[in-house]
């Protein structure tokens, strides 16, 4: 290899480095995508145990980072957001496993103050120990990074807590959308993202997604599938399904297929390879879309 061809393949790893240092994907035969009903502390750690448990994403330590969401002023029965008391709950559990601090995030979509009242996130976290709310919005509080292997995205703003922290775990919420069909893992990680609008004019939002998953690589996503907004999303209101569920994978594609299968998306059956940014994501190598090679574990 040439030297300037060396020296820009050090940068591009080095890129990717900066932004989440012990992310890695490991593409086995077939991926566990567990599955468990509720959403208390014994619900989590059944649901995690298949994948290790949470020691093995937590040690004594870390500095963990949940992108959760709570981008929209609705309340928690909406289905609009991360259930609130789900994220304090998994908020508690890392400090438990030896965490130093735990950072909940989401740039907002709506007036920041009016969300953290009304889905239920401040409340909930108010007055816990080592844990904050961050709500990234102003420029000083994003990082430019390339992003060497994107197709319409090619260079992105993220949060500067993605940046210090060991540990990134996505914890977004089920539900439809009306640029994308629908909203998992995937699609939340816009809320780390300081030009959020982009996405929606200026290129294939599909394709920034999936680009964007390239350089931001959760060690973990657990989906809160308790509520599902089968339409009218990401906002609401729509028709809210009961499904009770948590699905958790180290693999973001195929936690994201799985997801198509929950409901009838905007009254539709809908499969992984109708959303395009799930192929796109597959395409990079970021994971597993078919069902077929999926291992799914309930618990």
């Amino acid at each position: 290899m040439e030297r300037r061809d060396f020296l820009k393949a050090s940068l591009a790893v080095a890129a990717l480095a900066a932004v989440n240092p012990s992310a890695t994907f490991s593409a086995e035969e077939k991926v566990k995508v567990c599955v468990t009903k509720g959403s208390t502390r014994e619900a989590i750690a059944r649901l995690l145990a298949p994948l290790g448990g949470l020691g093995n994403f937590v040690k004594k330590g870390s500095r963990v980072l949940v992108k959760a969401n709570f981008s929209f002023s609705m309340p928690p029965e909406a289905g609009t957001s991360t259930d609130p008391e789900l994220v304090k709950t998994f908020a508690l559990m890392c400090r438990e496993a030896g965490a130093t601090n735990v950072i909940v995030l989401d740039n907002t979509i709506k007036a920041s103050k009016v969300c953290l009242e009304r889905t239920g996130i401040e409340a909930a976290l108010k007055g816990l120990d080592g844990v904050k709310i961050a709500v990234p919005q102003k420029s000083p509080d994003f990082r430019e990074v390339a992003i060497p292997k994107g197709k319409a995205l090619t260079k992105v703003k993220l949060a500067n807590d993605l940046f210090s922290t060991d540990v990134y775990i996505n914890m977004p919420v089920a539900k439809s959308h009306g640029s994308t069909h629908v909203s998992f893992g995937l699609k939340n990680q816009m809320g780390l993202i300081q030009d959020r609008t982009s996405f929606h004019w200026k290129f294939d939002i599909h394709q920034g997604i999936a680009d964007l998953a390239t350089v931001a690589r959760p060690q973990l996503t657990i989906l809160d599938a308790t509520r599902c907004l089968k339409t009218g999303g990401p906002g609401g209101p729509g028709t809210v399904v009961q499904k009770g569920l948590l699905v958790a994978s180290t693999d973001p594609v195929a936690l994201d297929a799985y997801a198509t299968t929950l409901v009838e998306w905007q009254d539709k059956p809908t499969k992984p390879q109708d959303v395009k940014y799930i192929v796109y994501a597959a395409e990079h190598g970021l994971g597993v879309m078919d069902l077929a090679n999926m291992e799914l574990v309930e618990v």
